[in-house]
């Protein structure tokens, strides 16, 4: 694994934060509780489907967990970038010797200003663009570094009606609906291949937990259960349902049309 550095002055809190290289993520543990959730990854990556190409740039890329599921399963070149202070350095740690895969303390408008637009087939965000507040400004740089052609893949967090302080605090400024996820990615210049509703099985507990019960944390006990009950037994529903009406979840592939 390759690694460049970037520059920045950290902040603190998340929220609030301006999304540039050297700033501080609030949810460290939080993110290192769900990084662990192999099965969760290597599904989303697999809904995304064949359309990862052999130059993919990941926005917000934690502790890499994505971009290894990522090169496990497509040939070709991933660079991750991830911008806040105190995660780059697990990132780093993280990937380790990974060939394929080069680490940047940097933002994708970072990236845009050296100069690298039409650059990339594919520009991958998962569990990221909820962090950003101005979402249609990210996916225009987003459009702006893809190819004409090349693909867009989006995981986000679904219902707004399940906000909780674990958003909160994870500087989540909302959770998408299908119809509003799809009116900003096609406003930014895409067109929407798929769009779908994930992991079902796990509306009820995260509800009850987050919700009702208040809970703020992501314990290593309820992300091992989620990760080898929750998430097989939603697949198996999703393969049911095919076209699941609701989810906790939205998984998006579209293309860059202009």
């Amino acid at each position: 694994m390759r690694k460049s550095g970037g520059s920045g002055d950290p902040s603190s809190g998340f929220a609030a934060q301006a999304p540039a290289a050297g700033s501080v993520f609030g949810a460290l543990h939080e993110l290192e509780s769900l990084a662990s959730a192999r099965n969760f990854f290597d599904w989303i990556v697999e809904e995304f489907g064949p359309v990862v190409g052999p130059s993919t740039i990941e926005v917000g890329a934690g502790l890499g967990t994505v971009s290894r599921a990522l090169t496990r399963r497509h040939a070709g070149t991933v660079l991750a970038l991830e911008p806040a202070a105190n995660v780059y350095p697990r990132l780093v740690s993280r990937l380790g010797d990974a060939p394929n895969i080069t680490a940047r303390n940097a933002t994708s408008s970072d990236v845009l200003a050296e100069g690298a637009e039409s650059t990339f087939d594919t520009a991958v965000y998962v569990n990221v663009l909820e962090h950003i507040d101005d979402d249609s400004g990210e996916l225009d740089t987003a459009r702006r570094l893809l190819q004409p052609g090349g693909h867009l893949c989006i995981f986000v967090p679904a219902m707004p009606s399940l906000y909780s302080r674990i958003d909160e605090k994870s500087g989540h400024y909302r959770r998408y609906t299908k119809p509003g996820l799809r009116t900003t990615v096609e406003a930014a210049g895409f067109a929407v291949d798929k769009i779908e509703y994930m992991d079902v099985a796990s509306i009820i507990p995260y509800w009850l937990v987050y919700r009702v019960l208040g809970v703020e944390n992501l314990g290593s006990g309820s992300n091992t259960l989620f990760d080898r009950v929750l998430v097989p037994t939603s697949r198996l529903l999703q393969r049911v349902l095919r076209h699941p009406p609701i989810g906790k979840n939205l998984v998006l592939v579209a293309r860059r049309v202009r």
